[in-house]
């Protein structure tokens, strides 16, 4: 798979040699180093291709997003309202600003911009389960259940749904329910290393 995507690289390298105004060029290879798991060039080629194309939206969210993975919170942020400047109902900018205060702890703005998001889209699954972990970190733990039940509702394989969920009915006192919610998540996915960990809490404390 790696021997792929130095492939790729090394074709979308002659494309940006040959223009280095090909934005879309840039970006397809500052994807590929995401692939790769080198971050630094991630962002180093996101930029490129936003010096190229400065209206670029998808270049602009990923570049927020590669800031938000090492928890650059106030660069994503930045980005994610040059997006909106660019688009304003562009949901997914919405939702990852909203990602963005919610690393920041503003829990009030990352809840308003949700509530936002819902109101344009019902059915948009992350929006809830963002909105299911503000309210376990502000103590809701009633409502986080009811946002995680409408997501299991859309999408039953859900890992972060049946995640939130568990840990709102730990918070709760409802060992039973955190363990029946934490089993799904292992079900879903074998590998979900979380949700063994959080079982495992449980048992221990039980």
């Amino acid at each position: 798979r790696s021997g792929d995507v130095d492939k790729a690289i090394e074709l979308l390298m002659q494309v940006a040699h040959a223009d280095m105004s090909n934005a879309y060029a840039l970006a397809n290879i500052a994807h590929c180093y995401k692939l790769k798991g080198i971050i630094s060039k991630e962002i180093e080629y996101y930029q490129k291709a936003l010096e190229a194309k400065a209206d670029y939206i998808t270049a602009i969210i990923n570049l927020g997003t590669a800031y938000g993975r090492q928890d650059l919170w106030d660069r994503e942020i930045e980005l994610c309202q040059k997006a909106l400047e660019v688009k304003s109902d562009l949901i997914v900018a919405k939702n990852n600003l909203a990602y963005a205060y919610m690393g920041k702890e503003d829990y009030e703005r990352a809840s308003a911009l949700i509530q936002e998001i819902l109101a344009a889209d019902p059915y948009y699954i992350q929006a809830w389960v963002n909105l299911a972990f503000v309210y376990n970190a502000q103590g809701y733990h009633d409502q986080a259940v009811e946002c995680c039940t409408t997501v299991t509702k859309i999408d039953p394989n859900c890992i972060e749904a049946w995640n939130n969920m568990g840990f709102a009915y730990k918070n709760k006192d409802d060992a039973q329910q955190a363990i029946e919610c934490y089993n799904r998540t292992v079900g879903i996915n074998e590998k979900y290393a979380i949700g063994w960990s959080n079982l495992a809490f449980i048992y221990k404390e039980k």
